[in-house]
């Protein structure tokens, strides 16, 4: 999708605090909302998350969440063709959609006196979308060059996409959001039609508005927009659990690249996974809630750009990789997974990089952070936390994905406390636990036009 840009605000609003307590409310047709006044601009971003993404769709039909969010800027009876988009760039704003696992989001970024309309526009989307095969043709090309470039012709997304699909054996996790090129191939106008109506409802979904709004004024325009859409019977998600795995997988890619690549997968909760499962799950099998801090923090320790273990050691020092990074995120509806990047350097490979970054996670496993290395790590995820937070864009996208995924907003507060608690023993445990031999994926790119190895 597009890259967002920059909206310069015209004045500077003094009169009012820059930031105000969020307001959350619910409307009697199941829409939840959330409003987050910040005064620091005369804008605001409205977002609406859809509870569905690719996460929730069936065997042969991959790809529906995504291909619908397309096809949701084609217009309705009162809004036709490409109107939507028109008019709010015709009102200084900007638009723009994405679709993942566990979600569809929609946005506006636009000025705050205008905020009318993108109400207007999401209230008529969400029930009136006219869906047509002409438009359903034209962007089902469109979705599939867009999977060409952005995964078949890109050696590290299709390395993920496969080291997905080997990690996960019963998630539907398993499959890209964009899906599979033939499933593309086999989704259709009544389909779409069918996944329109069953999901796209305001029960289904979480309105997100952040910028330089009255609460209350908001609240009287979003119900005079929203309040008579009917809610519909919903399916119930399911929250599915990974069999436990009885070894390491692998798998192996030959692919026309650059440079061979390397990714390492060990399975690791969420914090909404964690809720979920000690909701349902025995005292005796109850998971510590600070594991996804502890996640976090090790992700800091492995990955703090130059200061990052695996850059000073894989890089600097030993000279093995010519990048190598490691990603976990916080916020997921099921299990996710800590995620080893690697490109092994010139005159190395990948066997050699498997090996350093496995001494890395040895470190982890059998030595303690030292308390100066543990605090610039503790000082520099806060720091990065709080740079985010300047961005009306980065909070209504928080704000919206935890609300989506089930999460209470007040955890994005408790980041800071949790990440100060995390301890240099809790880290060590947490490794042990997490990063054994049997909960291990690895996905190793070889070029087929290289002999490096």
């Amino acid at each position: 999708m597009k890259q967002i840009l920059r909206y310069l605000g015209i004045i500077f609003c003094f009169l009012a605090p820059v930031h105000a307590d969020i307001v959350q409310f619910k409307l009697d047709n199941g829409l939840k909302v959330t409003i987050k006044p910040n005064y620091r601009a005369p804008i605001a971003i409205v977002m609406i998350w859809y509870e569905v993404g690719s996460a929730d769709e069936p065997p042969g039909l991959t790809g529906l969440s995504h291909m619908l969010e397309h096809m949701m800027f084609k217009g309705t009876k009162a809004v036709p063709n490409d109107q939507f988009t028109k008019i709010i760039a015709e009102n200084g704003g900007q638009m723009n959609a994405f679709t993942a696992q566990d979600y569809t989001a929609y946005y506006e970024k636009i000025a705050a006196q205008s905020i009318d309309i993108p109400l207007r526009l999401e209230a008529d989307r969400m029930q009136n979308l006219q869906l047509t095969e002409q438009d359903f043709a034209k962007e089902l090309n469109v979705v599939k060059e867009e999977r060409r470039l952005r995964i078949e012709d890109n050696p590290e997304a299709i390395t993920l996409e496969r080291l997905n699909a080997t990690a996960y054996l019963s998630f539907a996790y398993q499959h890209p959001v964009i899906g599979w090129m033939a499933d593309l191939s086999q989704i259709n106008l009544p389909a779409l039609k069918k996944w329109y109506k069953r999901y796209y409802s305001p029960n289904n979904a979480n309105l997100i508005i952040v910028g330089a709004v009255d609460p209350i004024t908001i609240q009287r325009k979003i119900e005079h927009y929203f309040g008579k859409i009917p809610s519909k019977q919903l399916p119930k998600r399911i929250l599915q659990q990974e069999p436990q795995s009885l070894g390491a997988k692998s798998v192996n890619i030959s692919k026309n690249a650059e440079q061979p690549i390397m990714m390492m997968a060990f399975a690791a909760p969420s914090l909404r996974y964690i809720e979920l499962l000690n909701a349902t799950n025995p005292k005796e099998a109850q998971i510590n809630p600070k594991t996804p801090y502890v996640l976090e923090v090790i992700a800091g320790i492995l990955d703090a750009g130059d200061n990052g273990r695996l850059n000073q050691e894989l890089v600097n020092k030993q000279h093995v990789a010519a990048a190598a990074n490691a990603f976990y995120d916080l916020y997921s509806l099921l299990a996710t997974q800590f995620i080893f990047f690697a490109v092994p350097s010139a005159a190395s490979n990948l066997e050699e990089v498997k090996k350093a970054i496995l001494q890395q996670i040895n470190r982890l496993k059998t030595e303690l952070v030292s308390a100066k290395e543990l605090q610039r790590i503790k000082t520099q995820l806060i720091a990065q936390k709080t740079y985010a937070e300047d961005s009306l864009f980065s909070q209504a996208s928080e704000l919206g994905i935890v609300n989506s995924i089930g999460l209470a907003s007040k955890v994005i507060d408790a980041y800071r406390t949790q990440i100060e608690a995390v301890t240099n023993n809790e880290i060590r445990e947490c490794a042990n636990k997490y990063f054994s031999q049997s909960a291990l994926t690895v996905a190793q790119l070889q070029p087929s036009n290289s002999t490096r190895k």
